[in-house]
């Protein structure tokens, strides 16, 4: 296990880190330290080059799993007893990240066409917060059948955090219901075992397929419509900021004055945090490119 062997096992616990923080994506960690590419080709050859894929992927994974496990109590508890500035926080983490995502879509060009790639994402997941089954899902021992095959595709679309930079996987979750839910499975293994890692599995199925497909859907994307990807990110990150916001339960919440208070300061020092990191990076990629 040589330098870079670490260096990628480092790399995965920021991405672990980052899939369960929402607000701060895997893709954008996965960019910053250098193995996004060498993680998409990976991915997307792992049939084709098995023993090469699996030695790339081995340390990001053992990684991943560090990082994951990590933030996942603290997450959990932040979220029981202080829900609101946690959620303001995350929401924070995002649009701190926009400033950034704007400078990289503007370098490739604005023209009429992309006003879609500007309104159909943002428009879609507002449209979701106005679902009324997103509100309370049911991962119990008697939840509906159709749950299981559903559970699939909402590992899908967590996978999302690993392949599409800017974009978090985990805060769409927040946004679809589910992000409490799957992490209320990995708390209460031992009080019904069987049902939780079968809901797991399952999830983790959804997740591998999603980084299959996602990352040779974004490789195509990518490379056709460079400029269009690029802003429909942007709008998609803009609009989970407001979505999560909207999709949260304030009825149910117990908000007070205290409460309120601390949501607006953690949504702004979320939004300093996440820009000034951001800035950083892109800084030092802008350093390393002219070298």
């Amino acid at each position: 296990m040589g330098k870079k062997w670490w260096m990628r096992f480092a790399s995965g616990i920021g991405i672990g880190a980052a899939f369960i923080v929402p607000g701060i994506d895997g893709g954008s960690v996965a960019v910053i330290t250098g193995v996004y590419d060498g993680l998409v080709e990976a991915i997307g050859s792992f049939r084709k080059r098995f023993r090469d894929s699996f030695a790339f992927i081995l340390p990001i994974f053992l990684g991943f799993l560090i990082g994951f496990g990590a933030m996942f109590f603290p997450l959990k508890y932040a979220l029981q007893y202080c829900p609101f500035p946690t959620i303001a926080l995350f929401s924070g983490f995002t649009l701190g990240s926009l400033p950034s995502l704007f400078t990289s879509a503007k370098k490739k060009g604005f023209s009429w066409i992309n006003l879609l790639s500007l309104a159909l994402p943002f428009a879609g997941l507002i449209g979701l917060c106005f679902v009324p089954s997103l509100g309370a899902v049911d991962l119990s021992t008697g939840m509906p059948l159709y749950r299981y095959f559903l559970i699939v595709l909402v590992g899908i679309i967590g996978a999302g955090a690993l392949v599409v930079p800017g974009v978090s996987g985990s805060m769409v979750l927040l946004i679809l219901g589910y992000y409490q839910p799957i992490v209320g499975l990995l708390s209460g293994i031992a009080g019904s075992p069987l049902h939780n890692l079968l809901l797991l599995a399952l999830f983790a199925i959804g997740v591998l397929i999603g980084l299959v497909s996602l990352s040779k859907l974004m490789a195509f994307f990518l490379r056709r419509f460079p400029r269009g990807t690029a802003w429909a990110i942007f709008s998609f990150v803009a609009g989970s900021v407001v979505a999560v916001l909207l999709s949260f339960d304030y009825a149910h919440s117990s908000l007070d004055g205290g409460m309120i208070v601390a949501g607006v300061l953690s949504f702004i020092v979320g939004a300093i945090f996440s820009f000034a990191l951001k800035r950083y990076f892109d800084e030092k990629a802008a350093v390393e490119e002219k070298a």
